[in-house]
């Protein structure tokens, strides 16, 4: 089983919104919140209600920003790989 993790961070109508999210073969896409940062001070009640409210948003925009790191990862890694490998050739 592979799982893939990354943590992030988003930033949703002005929260901003630490996250750790992983994809693996047997469970699927998950992510937890990590850290909320409000830009203008909330009650609990209201924290509550947004995070409701916009709960499904918040997902989506999450499993996209972690799509988009996964992408950008295995793309600096071949990046990598291609560098060592015209080391390598110079250097042989």
């Amino acid at each position: 089983m592979e799982t893939t993790g990354i943590e992030g961070r988003i930033n949703y109508c002005g929260v901003i919104i630490d996250y750790s999210a992983a994809d693996d073969e047997d469970d699927g896409f998950y992510w937890a919140i990590t850290g909320v940062t409000f830009g203008q001070p909330m009650s609990c009640l209201d924290t509550a209600d947004f995070m409701r409210d916009h709960h499904d948003s918040i997902n989506e925009v999450v499993r996209q920003q972690f799509l988009a790191d996964v992408q950008q990862a295995k793309d600096d890694a071949a990046i990598d790989r291609w560098e060592l490998d015209q080391m390598a050739r110079k250097a042989g």
